[in-house]
């Protein structure tokens, strides 16, 4: 993800026209969908959504700015932009980030991305197998998506 540094760097430079306040966040979450219909894949895609976006705040105005790339020059960029629309002096010099870390209560057994797609399918098919012999009526109003978000 992002480094330490170039946190510390984008919030000082979206900091340094007044704002009393800022926040970054930051989203790389690559997914896959697979779709079958009547027992056979009717549709196998693949997506990433990445980028940063940042908003700042003084008194009650608030100006946010976004940047579809994690890049360090597209982070940056994005810091300057938000900075420049806010007016005054730079009241906060000194940036410091405290590393919290939470325990995980939601342990991956199978990591999405290690495992094929011919594993990922059979599994959706016998979701479907299992849903259709439980009631008729289920295949029947459902198509089957297994969307997999890693």
């Amino acid at each position: 993800m992002l480094s330490q540094e170039l946190l510390k760097e984008a919030l000082g430079k979206a900091l340094s026209t007044g704002a009393d306040y800022a926040e970054i966040f930051a989203e790389h979450t690559q997914s896959k969908n697979i779709g079958i219909v009547s027992e056979k894949v009717d549709k196998v895609a693949d997506a990433v959504i990445s980028g940063v976006g940042i908003r700042i705040f003084k008194g009650t105005r608030c100006v946010s700015g976004s940047a579809s790339s994690l890049s360090r020059e597209a982070v940056l960029d994005c810091a300057s932009r938000v900075a420049d629309a806010m007016s005054g002096t730079a009241g906060i010099s000194h940036i410091i980030l405290r590393e919290r870390l939470f325990g995980d209560i939601h342990p991956v057994k199978i990591v999405p991305g290690s495992v094929g797609n011919t594993y990922k399918i059979d599994y959706l098919r016998q979701a479907c197998t299992a849903a259709k012999e439980y009631d008729a009526q289920i295949s029947q109003v459902l198509g089957w998506r297994l969307i997999i978000k890693y």
